[in-house]
């Protein structure tokens, strides 16, 4: 797994708002070096734990992904979450939905991963290459913030 050596206690299906919602992952950010360190300490992302929203559509995911993926996100748990989808089709559309959800005081970072790029971490992950990993992440950043 890519991300092994930085993300752990994983939790999968956990409630939250009192039982009304659910997240399907949830791992702490343990890290002390890499993309989700610099995230936290050079973004000034609070990311104390890094939500994990995982959708097996056919279609792009729309606002009610987003929507679902950013009410799961807060200054306690983390700013910091992961929308994990089959393909992006319209990528720009994809990055403005993310960009919304960072806008208008919301401070949700959501990055968008597709299937092609857990076949690309998996890989440079097996290759033991997180120079790799961490580039990859820190573009769909960069691209969300700029």
């Amino acid at each position: 797994m890519a991300f092994r050596d930085v993300l752990d206690r994983w939790a999968t299906e956990e409630e939250v708002n009192e039982g009304r919602g659910r997240i399907d992952l949830r791992a702490r950010n343990k890290a002390e070096s890499g993309f989700f360190d610099r995230a936290r300490d050079h973004f000034e992302i609070p990311c104390p734990y890094v939500s994990i929203e995982c959708k097996n559509y056919k279609e792009d995911v729309g606002n009610n992904e987003f929507n679902q993926l950013a009410s799961r996100l807060n200054d306690k748990t983390g700013q910091l979450g992961i929308l994990v989808c089959r393909k992006i089709s319209n990528p720009s559309a994809a990055l403005q939905r993310a960009k919304d959800r960072l806008g208008k005081n919301q401070n949700h970072h959501i990055l968008v991963i597709t299937d092609e790029d857990l076949i690309k971490l998996c890989e440079t992950s097996g290759e033991g290459d997180i120079a790799a990993i961490d580039d990859l992440m820190e573009e769909k950043l960069k691209a969300l913030i700029s």
